[in-house]
Formats: structure tokens, sequence, C-alpha cells
């Protein structure tokens, strides 16, 4: 994946940075979706 979601070391800091935000900013956006950035990673990891 182009945001290093499936890479076993993907950080949030780096996916943040990919997607030019804050590390709060993009933690506040999965907030507001009711999803933590574990749970994303777990979900596509599981792919």
């Amino acid at each position: 994946m182009e945001l290093g979601l499936d890479e076993a070391r993907s950080t949030i800091d780096g996916t943040a940075g990919r997607l030019g935000l804050s590390r709060r900013t993009l933690q506040r956006r999965l907030e507001e979706t009711g999803t933590r950035y574990a749970d994303l990673q777990c979900s596509v990891l599981i792919r």
C-alpha cells in the first residue's frame, strides 16, 4: 500500500507524514470515525 500500512513496522508518524498530516491530526480524524490506528493496521495486515 502507498501509505505503508501493510509494512510490519508501519508507524502512525510515518503514515501521517505520507498523508501530509501531523500525528495528532491523523489520530483525531480516526477518532471521528471510531477507528484506532492499531485496529486499522491490523485489518490491513490480516488481508
